[in-house]
């Protein structure tokens, strides 16, 4: 699991606190994304979902 996958979940947490400090963490690293790759977390976490689907039935039939 990715550190990003947890402060997502974080984000979603019940604890008021734990979940506003997720929040502005992944508010941070969004803003840094934009500025570094020059794409939102949201496109970069969209990229990397379609590539694991696009990969998922080579994964499960161990050819990739």
């Amino acid at each position: 699991m990715y550190l990003i996958e947890v402060i997502i979940m974080l984000s979603e947490d019940d604890n008021e606190k734990i979940a506003a400090a997720a929040a502005n963490g992944l508010k941070l690293y969004s803003e840094k994304c934009e500025a570094q790759y020059g794409k939102s977390l949201l496109e970069i976490l969209e990229d990397n979902f379609y590539n694991l689907v696009t990969k998922l039935p080579r994964i499960l039939h161990g050819t990739g």
